[in-house]
């Protein structure tokens, strides 16, 4: 098809993600809807390579996947998009994947702009062209990965590499054609980076850093050299001469600079300035935007401080390497205001839980039926909450302060666990507001010290040490939006809706998704994955600023050059408001399934559609009629599923929109979210909220024992 031909049919953006099991693509049309998906399962559609949830698990190669099966992935992921969608219709392309590196040879390489249409990618770049054919899939810093490469595999990699590349750039060197270097938001996030004034990107590569992952100086500047410069705002491209030419793209398609697997999701759930998004998965992580009078400093011994305006005596970022990083927002325009997001991570995760279930349930229902029936800290008692931290491969517990082999209720584990791991998440976010990370217009962070000292009068005994913020009044996001296998368990999302005191959101497609395969990271056929998602949104946003294409409607309200928020949040409001108040398509079919959320009446007593509940058939707040009691042995997996009546675990369901008209309180409306496809699925209880506040201390304190051995 001609250029004038394609151009006027209606533009679409397709988003790329590569995530461990699978590589995935979403297109979007103009008005931010999906029109299609297609996805390519490593173990399913390429056995030959043995892999199991796309990583090896044999010993010596654990949690390592092969770089040309990826290589073979995207060969087979462009050939089913031309076959299913008019790829000529294709404006933009962004993508994203997994924090891994791919370790190149230093021998010559075929020129990724003069590669033969009539060849696949995977005859250019078999598994010979990488010096380590199988790379690490574990969410580390790149300098840790690196370190690691250099201490296992030594000269045998080392002397042989002469190019390293972060996953996401080298998808997009394929797509676009010519060598991508390292973004500014995966340098300040590898470990290696520090601020630097005067520098383009405002820090630059660390050489003290460098020496240590390298071992020497001279082999400091070697990975110096593999990672290349640091691109900051850098322009997008166009695609390869390759795709053009083998698939039929058009040759004027943007290609957006792709990013990590984590940032695209953040970028997928649309969030406001004070929201938070909490993405479920190997690693837990919150992301959130950094106050907006944050700004990075660098120090004598470099690194970074918390910058301007921050309370006296704050930490610098170094010190809390372990608990946060900041990157740049990846997403502005050169003439912004420069902006940070926060990523606190939460190891140990996924894995900790499948674990639990095995040991303890055996099904993803028993556990969420677990979770949900045991007692907030596992016990009735308001003096003997037990605690359990899941170090991997160390587990510690507590009963009253003293450390057990094994709590007497055996049922209590999976409790304990989701709470310790959700209560860890609520005590760094705390940190980081002391730290003076947040500090939105209007909204105190909370004076944690006089708050203590209203508790603690002179003369009264205080049994813990003070913490660095307040466990009530300090700031919190106003809402949380999460994605991920473990948010689609109803009493995950209670639990979280309880530690942080706020109302949690999950993407509508996940929610539909999540009834026909609830325990899966990966999305059902047809539905799209929440990355790939963001990364589709991301290209529509570049093509919108780079072409001038917006629609008429937004052309007086949205500038040319708009924020990314600001572009995505307008065409979502303009696609609510011309269908009437429909949501958005969820899926590839028209319609959005049947848990599509309707307006909530004052005159009604609850939701008007199915509300959360779990695998017992009872709704938050209610009293489930168990089969055993809490000091009876726990019984089988197989004599709860009867007893329950059912062997599927029952995920969640949207809860009804709250209009602005609605409410006295603005803050509690949640159309914003909805326009951009996102339901309620959980509330508050302010109650809880106080219960968890008041066993974070001695949280706190148990934690220190552990660390201390």
């Amino acid at each position: 098809m001609s250029t004038g031909a394609a151009s006027s049919l209606p533009p679409t953006f397709l988003g790329i993600e590569l995530a461990t099991d699978q590589l995935r693509a979403v297109i979007l049309d103009e008005h931010q809807e999906v029109v299609s998906t297609c996805s390519i399962d490593f173990d399913a559609d390429l056995p030959e390579y043995g892999t199991q949830g796309g990583i090896f698990v044999a010993p010596g190669e654990a949690w390592t996947t092969p770089v040309e099966m990826w290589v073979r992935g995207l060969d087979l992921l462009f050939a089913r998009l031309a076959t299913s969608h008019p790829v000529h219709t294709i404006r933009s392309i962004s993508g994203c994947a997994l924090p891994s590196l791919v370790w190149w040879k230093s021998t010559p390489l075929p020129a990724l702009s003069s590669l033969d249409p009539n060849l696949p990618f995977h005859s250019y770049f078999p598994a010979s062209a990488f010096s380590l054919p199988h790379t690490s899939t574990r969410a580390e810093p790149l300098k840790d990965q690196m370190l690691r490469v250099r201490e296992v595999w030594g000269k045998e990699v080392w002397v042989r590499t002469g190019r390293v590349q972060v996953a996401s750039k080298f998808l997009e060197s394929l797509v676009g054609g010519r060598w991508a270097g390292v973004g500014e938001a995966e340098a300040w996030g590898s470990g290696m980076y520090t601020v630097a004034a005067g520098t383009p990107t405002g820090g630059k590569w660390d050489e003290d850093i460098l020496d240590v992952v390298g071992g020497s100086r001279e082999e400091g500047r070697r990975v110096r050299g593999w990672l290349g410069e640091v691109h900051a705002h850098a322009p997008p491209a166009t695609i390869s001469r390759y795709l053009v030419e083998r698939y039929g793209f058009r040759s004027d398609t943007i290609v957006s600079p792709f990013t990590l697997d984590v940032l695209a999701t953040y970028a997928g759930l649309c969030p406001a300035r004070n929201d938070a998004v909490l993405c479920f998965g190997p690693t837990d992580m919150l992301v959130a935007e950094v106050g907006p009078e944050w700004r990075p400093a660098a120090t004598p011994s470099g690194g970074l401080t918390l910058g301007v305006n921050n309370p006296p005596g704050a930490k610098t970022t170094t010190d809390h390497a372990e608990l946060w990083n900041i990157i740049p927002h990846p997403w502005q325009q050169p003439d912004e205001q420069k902006r940070y997001l926060v990523l606190i991570p939460g190891p140990n995760a996924d894995v900790a839980r499948a674990l639990v279930r095995d040991m303890y349930t055996k099904s993803w229902s028993a556990f969420d039926r677990l979770v949900a029936i045991v007692p907030p800290g596992g016990s009735i008692g308001l003096d003997d909450k037990l605690f359990a931290f899941w170090s991997l491969p160390t587990i510690t517990r507590f009963e009253t302060g003293v450390v057990v082999q094994e709590f007497r209720d055996l049922r209590a584990n999976p409790r304990c666990l989701v709470e310790s791991q959700l209560i860890a998440m609520r005590v760094r976010w705390g940190r980081a507001v002391a730290a003076g990370l947040f500090a939105p217009a209007g909204k105190p962070v909370g004076d944690a010290a006089a708050a203590a000292a209203a508790r603690y009068p002179p003369g009264t005994l205080q049994l813990l040490p003070p913490l660095p913020f307040d466990t009530i009044t300090s700031h919190l996001p106003d809402r949380i939006l999460c994605t991920g296998a473990a948010a689609n368990f109803p009493s995950i999302a209670n639990i979280l809706c309880d530690v942080f005191g706020r109302r949690v959101y999950v993407g509508m497609s996940q929610v539909d998704s999540a009834q026909i395969s609830a325990h899966r990271n990966a999305p059902a056929r047809g539905f799209p994955g929440r990355a790939a998602f963001g990364c589709a949104l991301v290209a529509r946003w570049a093509w919108a600023t780079q072409s001038n294409s917006l629609p008429k409607i937004l052309e007086d309200a949205i500038p040319r050059r708009a924020p990314f928020e600001a572009l995505t949040h307008a065409v979502h409001a303009e696609r609510w408001e011309k269908s009437g108040g429909t949501w958005a398509r969820t899926n590839v079919s028209a319609g959005t399934g049947a848990n599509t959320p309707t307006r909530q009446s004052s005159f009604q007593s609850g939701p008007t559609t199915p509300g959360l509940s779990t695998p017992g058939g009872y709704s938050r707040g209610s009293t489930p009629v168990l089969q055993f009691s809490l000091n009876s042995p726990p019984p089988l997996p197989e004599a709860d599923a009867v007893a329950s009546g059912t062997t599927a675990l029952v995920p969640i369901t949207a809860l009804p929109i709250v209009y602005p008209s609605e409410t006295d309180d603005k803050g509690e409306a949640d159309l914003d979210l909805a326009q951009a496809g996102l339901a309620r699925v959980a509330d508050a209880d302010h109650d809880a909220f106080l219960g968890y506040a008041s066993i974070v201390g001695e949280w706190v304190r148990l934690e220190a024992v552990v660390k201390r051995g």
